[in-house]
């Protein structure tokens, strides 16, 4: 869709359109991340103390992620199943790890248990940056290959597909490690 049949639909001349955004796909990245921004912050708010439930809690918004994404699929489908719109995708990541490090500031989410030596010469920041990037591509990578699939899809049959492909160390300290498909992941 072009400015102008945006423009158009909007009942706005291509000028007013263009001192808002610069682009469709600029405007398009800007109310899908306003849709991912309210998900993060619905889930990052009154975050339980106790390590478990914060683990369901983030669980819980990655299922809303998946729907929010299945919701949208004529937007995100393309974009993740062929380059025809690689900023979606890119956004997607993009909020997905900036999703992870903001829990990693603001609640405390760990990946890491602390037991262990750094897998590499780094500090613990460098580390967490690395394990939410890490994160972020496998959400994606999982997306892509499980968004095809025919008939119904369950947001929870992702989740536990995403856990059975997830390293061992994913939100696992602190917590206990009862398999998600065991455990309700609905938001309170």
């Amino acid at each position: 869709m072009t400015a102008t049949d945006l423009a158009a639909r909007a009942s706005i001349g291509r000028a007013t359109f263009y001192r808002h955004t610069d682009s469709p796909s600029r405007l398009l990245d800007e109310a899908l991340r306003a849709e991912l921004d309210a998900l993060r912050s619905e889930a990052l708010r009154d975050m339980p103390n106790e390590a478990f439930e914060r683990r369901r809690r983030f669980e819980a918004t990655l299922v809303k992620v998946v729907e929010h994404v299945i919701e949208r699929e004529a937007i995100y489908g393309p974009a993740l199943l062929t380059d025809s719109a690689p900023g979606v995708a890119t956004m997607l990541l993009g909020h997905v790890r900036e999703s992870v490090m903001q829990a990693q500031r603001e609640i405390g989410l760990s990946f890491w248990n602390g037991d262990e030596t750094l897998p590499f010469d780094s500090d613990a920041d460098r580390f967490a940056e690395a394990a939410a990037t890490g994160f972020a591509y496998l959400f994606v990578g999982v997306l892509v290959s499980w968004l095809p699939r025919e008939g119904h899809r369950d947001p929870h049959d992702f989740l536990r597909l995403f856990n059975t492909l997830a390293p061992r160390w994913w939100l696992t300290a602190g917590a206990d490690s009862t398999p998600l498909d065991e455990v309700d992941t609905e938001l309170n």
